[in-house]
Formats: C-alpha cells, structure tokens, sequence
C-alpha cells in the first residue's frame, strides 16, 4: 500500500513538472512570436517613412496653454509621395482668424515644401516640412518611433499659436 502511495504522489509530481515545462517553453515561444511581429511591424513603418506613405492617426491633443484633450474623431496627418493631407482640430490662441471664422483647425491639402528626414541615435525619426493650407502657412515637425509605432506632432503656424498632437502610426 505505502508503495503504491509513493509511486502515485512520484507520478503525479513528474507530470506536473513536465506540464509546467512545457507551459514555459509555450510562453518563450510567444514571446519570440512576438517579438518577431514587432520587428516585422518596425521595418513596415521604417520603409512606409522611407518611401514618403504613412498615415498618423491623432488620438489626442495638447494645447500650449491648457490641458491634454483626448479624441475620438478619426484625426490625422498623411504623407503620400510629394503632397500631405492634415486634418487636424485646434484648441488654442488665434492671433488673427478669416471673416466668417473660416474651416477652423489645423487643415491642409497640398504639396509639402522643405521635406526632412533626419534618424537619432535612439531610432526616432525626425521629419519636417512646411505646407499651406487654405487660410494659413503650417511648419509640421514629426517624431516617429517605429519600435512603438507611436508619433508626436507638433504644429507651428503663422496665425496661431502652436499645439502638439500624439498618435498611432497606420499601416496600408
């Protein structure tokens, strides 16, 4: 009886650490799944920069003065060979506005002018260029992380004061 006992509690401890093995070496494996996909999603992100064909959808916006505001209309900012397409909201200081009060935001619809890509040394990529709307002159600067696939607007203009923007970056 004792031996029956000890070889079923011998047993049962076996299993548990071959189950318990195997569950690890399923969550190794999905991590390096993972990590693959990032890195696949990283060199999409990487080669839609190089190629001037990435789209950035805005999910929040931070006044100079004032807080965070969070979005949920479909913001965004594209870039498609030499044109861009910015449709942006604006929450801040209008130094001088159109009569009528005119399209409002951050919009514009047209070839950008002055284009630069720069790489840091931590893999972020810098892009700016300038581009006329209908109603004013808008100096974009980009910061892109493909690691994360997270980017950071920010927006000069001639006639308001600046605002910053985050997002996503959207494959195609």
């Amino acid at each position: 009886m004792k031996k029956i006992l000890i070889l079923s509690i011998s047993a049962i401890l076996c299993m548990t650490s071959v189950i318990a093995q195997n569950r690890k070496t399923d969550r190794v494996n999905e991590t390096k799944k993972e990590k693959t996909e990032q890195k696949q999603k990283s060199k999409k992100i990487i080669d839609s920069i190089k190629n001037k064909k990435y789209e950035i959808s805005v999910t929040s916006a931070s006044p100079m003065s004032g807080k965070t505001i969070h979005l949920n209309y479909p913001y965004y900012l594209k870039v498609s060979n030499d044109s861009a397409y910015v449709e942006l909201p604006y929450f801040g200081v209008a130094y001088s506005a159109p009569y009528g009060g005119g399209e409002g935001g951050v919009k514009a619809r047209n070839k950008y002018e002055n284009y630069k890509l720069d790489i840091d040394k931590k893999d972020k990529y810098k892009i700016t260029f300038n581009i006329r709307g209908n109603e004013d002159f808008f100096r974009i600067f980009i910061d892109i992380w493909p690691s994360s696939g997270r980017a950071y607007i920010y927006v000069q203009s001639n006639n308001k004061q600046g605002i910053s923007y985050n997002g996503d970056i959207l494959l195609q």
